[in-house]
C-alpha cells in the first residue's frame, strides 16, 4: 500500500523530497494561492500533510502563516468535514523556531522537521523519516478505528478504548495504566483522532516512565546496548512485556513494571537498582547462559548502578552522580530527567530545552572547576 502526501510549500521541494526514503510514500505538492483554495485543495485523498510554515505563493506574499492553515484543517477533522490525518510542519530554523514561541499552536502537528537538516540526514535518519510518516498514517488509522467503535457503542468502556490504544487487555489497564493517564484517555472531550494521537507520543511515547525507551531498558540491565547478545536478550526475553500498541512500530517501549516483575522472577529476588552494573550482568550471563558486556560509567562519572539514561546522548548514568534538569513538559508520571556531566558542560541541555536544577548546579560547578575546564 502506497500513502499519498499533500506537501503545501510555495518552494520547489523535489531535490528535498528526494532526499528522503519514499518507498511506499506519494506525495503531490500544493502551492498556496489563497486560504480558501488551499483548504479546498487538501480532500481525504491524502494521507498526510506536510505544511511548510512560512508561505509566500506564486503570486506575492500569502496573508497566512502554515499554522493558520493548519488551525482550519483541524477544525474540519474535529467536526468530521474531513477525515483525520497527521500533520507534520517543516521550514527553515529560523520560521520553526518562531513556531517555538508560539505555544497556542504546538497541539497542532504531529511533528516539526528543519528543512536544513533534511538536506544533510544520512541513510539510518532518511529511513527513519520515511518509517515516521508511515507509523502515523497507521497511528491515525487505528485511533479514529477505536473511536469509531467507541462512539457508536454504547455498551463499550473507556476501559477498553485505553486498552485498545495499548495494546494490552482490558483487565490490565487498572495496573498498567496511571490513573491521570487513564482520566485523560477517557474524557469524551479529548476523543478527537490528533488530539489522542499528541498526548500519546508527546506525554507518554517521547518519554520514560510506565513505558520505558530501549536505552533505559539496557541501563536498568547494566548491559551495553551495542554488544552482541544484545538483540538475542530483547528477543528471546524481554520481547513479552514489550509495547505493543499504536505507534509501537517506531517507538520501541517496553513496561516499567513488567521488567522489574521478569526480573525479580527469572533473573534475581534482589532488586537490579540495589546491584552494581557489573553484578546485574553477571547474573544475566550465568542465568541466560549468554555473554552480555557491562556498560561502563560516561565520561567523568564513576557510579555504576544505573537506572536512567542521559536525556541529551542516551547513554547509561547512575542518579548519584547524574545531573537533574527540569523541563516544563514533564508530566506526573514521567520519570525525572537527568543528563550526564558533559551534557551538561557542552550546555547541550540548554539546546534542548532543558534547565539544570538548582540543587545541581553548585555540585556541577565544584567538579567543573577541579577538572580546570
Amino acid at each position: 500500500m502506497t500513502f499519498k502526501i499533500a506537501v503545501v510549500d510555495d518552494e520547489d521541494v523535489t531535490n528535498l523530497l528526494n532526499n528522503l526514503n519514499l518507498r511506499g510514500l506519494s506525495y503531490s505538492q500544493i502551492k498556496p494561492s489563497s486560504f480558501q483554495d488551499d483548504i479546498e485543495s487538501i480532500s481525504d485523498q491524502y494521507d498526510l500533510i506536510l505544511m511548510d510554515q512560512k508561505l509566500a505563493g506564486n503570486i506575492g506574499k500569502i496573508p497566512y502563516m502554515g499554522t493558520t492553515l493548519i488551525q482550519e484543517l483541524r477544525t474540519r477533522m474535529a467536526e468530521n468535514k474531513l477525515k483525520p490525518k497527521p500533520i507534520i510542519l517543516w521550514s527553515i530554523a529560523g520560521n520553526i523556531t518562531s513556531y517555538q514561541n508560539e505555544k497556542s499552536s504546538h497541539n497542532l502537528v504531529d511533528a516539526v522537521w528543519n528543512k536544513e537538516w533534511l538536506h544533510h540526514v544520512n541513510e539510518h535518519k532518511r529511513d527513519e523519516c520515511s518509517r515516521k510518516m508511515k507509523t502515523l498514517v497507521s497511528g491515525y488509522r487505528s485511533i479514529s478505528s477505536f473511536l469509531v467503535d467507541y462512539k457508536a457503542n454504547d455498551d463499550m468502556k473507556a476501559t477498553q478504548l485505553v486498552a485498545k490504544i495499548f495494546g494490552i487487555k482490558p483487565e490490565l489497564v487498572e495496573g498498567y495504566i496511571p490513573e491521570s493517564v487513564f482520566g485523560h484517555l477517557a474524557n469524551k472531550n479529548h476523543h478527537i483522532t490528533h488530539t489522542i494521537s499528541n498526548f500519546l507520543i508527546n506525554a507518554i511515547l517521547r518519554f520514560n516512565g510506565f513505558l520505558i525507551d530501549e536505552h533505559t531498558l539496557a541501563a536498568r540491565l547494566g548491559v551495553e546496548i551495542g554488544c552482541s547478545d544484545w538483540g538475542k536478550l530483547k528477543k528471546n526475553c524481554l520481547s513479552h512485556f514489550q509495547f505493543n500498541g499504536v505507534y509501537s512500530d517506531f517507538y520501541s517501549r517496553w513496561w516499567a513494571s513488567e521488567f522489574e516483575t521478569w526480573w525479580l522472577e527469572n533473573v534475581s529476588p534482589e532488586h537490579p537498582a540495589n546491584l552494581e552494573a557489573q553484578d546485574r550482568v553477571e547474573l544475566l550471563n550465568e542465568k541466560l547462559s549468554l555473554s552480555l558486556v557491562v556498560a561502563k560509567p560516561a565520561r567523568n562519572h564513576v557510579e555504576s548502578r544505573f537506572w536512567y539514561s542521559c536525556v541529551i546522548n542516551k547513554i547509561a548514568i547512575d542518579e548519584l552522580d547524574s545531573y537533574k534538569v527540569t523541563s516544563s513538559e514533564r508530566r506526573e508520571w514521567q520519570d525525572h530527567f537527568y543528563a550526564s556531566f558533559d551534557a551538561i558542560n557542552e550546555k547541550k541541555h540548554k539546546e534542548n530545552g532543558y534547565e539544570l536544577a538548582q540543587r545541581d548546579k553548585e555540585r556541577f560547578l565544584k567538579l567543573r572547576k577541579e577538572k580546570k575546564l
